[in-house]
């Protein structure tokens, strides 16, 4: 079983990494945490100017700064300049020998819904950070201290970790957001809706290709794996979680990913098994077409109620985004539905299934669900942004999501839901203000055995605002 006293020796570690020396390298990874960094990096992808697979986060900076250094800026059009700039200047920022950072967050109540970056899970936090680098090692010791938070622990040590290479392979202790897969308001296996799981990582460094002639097809490619904690379970005892997925990039339009994670616990033994594919498809004119499809193996033999006939082993998302440059400003759109069946990430033995704290660690919309997102970025060269998502989603009564918000856990129900999502940051001399306001309204259906039901409808408006300053 894993220590879960592991995180005390990353503190010693952290400060032997900090005496080390001072011959700065670039920080091992890019973060699940900026869209608008996210959107770059995609989009100097899809024209061919980053090679390697860019849908597995964190993402590693050496294949992303290895192409930066072979781009002629004269090569470029007017939006991937735009973006080249924005994906150098976070390299130059990465490559600071060390870096301190704090950052306050006020909500006026946890998230209904977290998308890719979203991390809103708490009433109020304070984040203090600093990370070292040296030539082989990197390593940051990052502090929460929050209040309201859904496990109601008052801090963490969520964002901290200690990487080294050794070859062609980074090795690391973290506790770092997850994102696997292309989706911009979902990932079926692996996303950063749940608090990330404190494990042990392994990742490919380079992405070059395959020597051998019958893997040469597959171009560059990318693989990571972990094993974790989930949470402790009660008389079920510590849960683990490990995972792996790879990444391949057959043509330079093409990228296509595989992943699998495996649950266990001390009194379970082997449940949850959840394999996933994805796709990644880049069209002329800045047009993407992306997919993830997922497959639950094992019973999904849980208590039903009448009328939950979605009840199925595969998940699907499909999305289509489009970039588009007018002035000086970046735009993207994209279209996203998922298709999640009941039950799909429920255990019939844990009541927490695939879930921390009540948390999904895959889709953010659970389960027992349909859902349409469209979504809309714009960003200045100066680092003003905007991002507004619509939601139009339709639950059922396995979705745990819901149910909790509503606390109408074990009955009949169906819920028709909209959501408007709005985010706007602006960069003040050497900080970050990032202003939210999230609108839901629901119509909540319950079903009663004597085929009857009820019909009530609720408006939900949430605030929320952080400050970062990193120096």
């Amino acid at each position: 079983m894993l220590s879960r006293y592991y995180f005390r020796a990353l503190l010693v570690a952290c400060a032997l990494v900090s005496a080390l020396g001072d011959k700065a390298q670039a920080s091992p990874w890019i973060e699940a945490n900026d869209a608008y960094l996210r959107a770059s990096i995609e989009q100097l992808a899809d024209a061919g100017y980053l090679r390697g697979h860019v849908n597995t986060y964190p993402l590693m900076w050496s294949g992303i700064a290895r192409d930066l250094r072979r781009i002629d800026p004269a090569w470029l059009n007017d939006d991937e300049l735009h973006a080249y700039y924005r994906v150098s200047a976070a390299l130059d920022f990465a490559q600071m020998e060390r870096v301190n950072g704090v950052r306050t967050t006020l909500n006026s109540e946890r998230a209904r819904q977290n998308g890719y970056a979203d991390m809103y899970r708490e009433h109020a936090s304070l984040v203090v950070s600093r990370t070292f680098t040296n030539e082989h090692t990197a390593a940051r010791i990052q502090t929460n201290v929050r209040g309201g938070s859904v496990e109601h622990k008052s801090y963490t040590f969520e964002g901290s970790y200690l990487a080294t290479t050794l070859g062609n392979w980074a090795f690391s202790v973290d506790q770092m957001p997850v994102w696997w897969g292309p989706g911009q308001d979902n990932a079926l296996v692996m996303s950063t809706n749940a608090r990330p799981l404190q494990g042990f990582r392994l990742n490919r460094l380079e992405d070059n290709p395959s020597n051998l002639p019958v893997l040469r097809w597959a171009g560059r490619w990318h693989a990571t794996a972990f094993a974790g904690r989930t949470q402790s379970a009660g008389p079920l005892g510590d849960q683990e979680i490990a995972g792996a997925r790879l990444g391949i990039r057959p043509l330079p339009a093409l990228s296509i990913g595989a992943s699998t994670t495996l649950q266990a616990g001390d009194n379970l033994g082997r449940r949850n098994h959840i394999v996933g594919a994805d796709v990644r498809l880049a069209l002329p004119l800045a047009v993407t077409l992306y997919a993830e499809a997922a497959q639950r193996s094992g019973s999904t033999d849980v208590v039903a109620f009448e009328g939950a006939s979605r009840d199925s082993r595969y998940a699907l998302t499909i999305g289509v985004s489009h970039s588009i440059m007018l002035g000086q400003n970046l735009q993207q759109f994209f279209a996203e539905h998922t298709d999640v069946p009941a039950f799909f990430y429920d255990d019939n033995t844990d009541p927490a299934g695939y879930r921390r704290w009540g948390l999904n660690m895959g889709a953010a919309i659970d389960q027992d669900v349909e859902s349409l997102t469209l979504g809309y970025r714009f960003q200045t060269a100066h680092g003003t942004g905007w991002q507004m998502r619509l939601r139009d989603q339709r639950m059922g009564a396995s979705n745990r999501l819901v149910a909790m918000q509503h606390d109408i856990e074990g009955r009949d129900f169906d819920i028709k839901r909209r959501m408007v999502d709005v985010n706007y940051q602006r960069p003040f001399a050497e900080t970050l203000l990032t202003i939210g306001v999230t609108y839901s309204y629901d119509v909540v259906r319950e079903n009663f055995l004597n085929s009857m039901s009820s019909e009530s409808s609720e408006h939900d408006l949430a605030v929320r605002a952080s400050w970062e300053f990193r120096f």
